[in-house]
């Protein structure tokens, strides 16, 4: 995923010689199954100003070094008949203390940008989100990472955390194909591995406690959009379409799960996302629409609640070890988080 293959290329940039083991292919897991929506922030300013912050500063590094990667869409954050102004007036306000630019367009003006738009619409507000494709990202970080010396191995599972005297000293990695086992020794290990965290973790006699939240998208056959479309409202099912090479995904939803090898799509989740995407696009509920995917949020740990509410923050736990685990975050501050993380590790070099 985006954290496991940007830490393999932060390590890389140090040179610090390391092994990414990846059980599937790159881009497995949340990465895999996001929007692919480079946040501004915005989302986050009423209900999570820390992660907002992070991630308008790394929209706005990634715009820079990835650009291969990114679209440089803009946002729109639409109110529609019903919505309430209180918010709205709390978006703005936070917007303001995050440090996220923001401009209130007429509807008139909305529509002039973007003319599928609901005509109900009562005013929209830009935010430079953007649309990223995270499959390019991973490939990128892999290929820094590869050319300079590091290893990759992709399709093997780790199966088994070899310890020495109470220590992590290396992975045995099973091929998925052939069956073959390889063991791989290492002064560190950081367990990058998203929604299966906690079972890597266990392997090591560890924990690493997550809230797991499937969220299920949608695929439109064109392009409805050139700009991503936000629904102005407190977060909520099928609030966010995103424009992506030819086509648009809108999602998504918010479902605890405890298991993220048997998840998959629920049709009636299909029919909420596009029954919300509908409301700020109309011709959402003409076109047709060409896939359904689901991905698996790794959430920090909270007691039973709504996952909306749960930060998008992340966390680095020192095992104490010589295994180090990252969890949390999103797409949007993978970088942030590779720092983060080998800075960290760095300490025990």
């Amino acid at each position: 995923g985006a954290t496991g293959c940007g830490i393999a290329r932060d390590l890389t940039l140090r040179g610090v010689h390391h092994y990414l083991v990846e059980k599937g292919d790159f881009a497995n897991g949340a990465t895999g199954g996001c929007h692919g929506l480079l946040h501004s922030g915005a989302r986050y300013a009423v209900n999570d100003p820390e992660a907002a912050r992070e991630c308008i500063a790394e929209n706005t590094i990634l715009r820079r070094i990835a650009r291969k990667c990114v679209e440089i869409t803009g946002g729109l954050f639409v109110r529609l008949p019903g919505d309430s102004k209180r918010f709205r007036d709390r978006f703005l306000k936070n917007c303001e203390e995050a440090g996220i630019p923001t401009e209130i367009l007429s509807p008139s003006r909305a529509l002039d940008l973007v003319e599928n738009l609901n005509p109900a619409l009562e005013e929209a507000i830009t935010v430079p989100d953007c649309s990223i494709d995270p499959f390019r990202l991973c490939m990128l970080n892999a290929y820094t990472s590869r050319h300079r010396g590091g290893g990759i191995l992709i399709h093997h599972s780790v199966i088994d955390i070899i310890r020495e005297k109470g220590r992590c000293v290396g992975v045995k990695a099973q091929d998925r194909f052939t069956s073959q086992v390889k063991e791989i020794r290492a002064r560190i290990i950081i367990n990058a591995t998203g929604a299966w965290g906690d079972g890597i973790a266990r392997l090591a006699g560890s924990e690493a406690p997550m809230t797991l939240s499937k969220g299920s998208l949608i695929i439109s056959n064109h392009r409805l959009t050139n700009m991503v479309i936000n629904r102005l409202r407190p977060p909520s099912d099928g609030d966010i379409i995103v424009p992506n090479e030819a086509v648009c995904l809108a999602g998504t939803t918010s479902v605890t799960v405890t298991d993220p090898d048997t998840i998959e799509v629920d049709p009636q989740e299909v029919d909420i996302v596009a029954t919300q995407a509908e409301q700020m696009i109309p011709k959402f509920g003409s076109t047709r629409l060409i896939r359904a995917y689901t991905g698996v949020r790794p959430l920090l740990k909270v007691k039973a609640g709504d996952s909306r509410n749960i930060s998008r923050g992340f966390q680095i736990i020192n095992h104490e070890n010589g295994m180090y685990s990252i969890l949390g975050g999103k797409l949007s501050t993978y970088r942030l988080m590779a720092e983060k993380m080998v800075d960290t590790v760095m300490e025990d070099f």
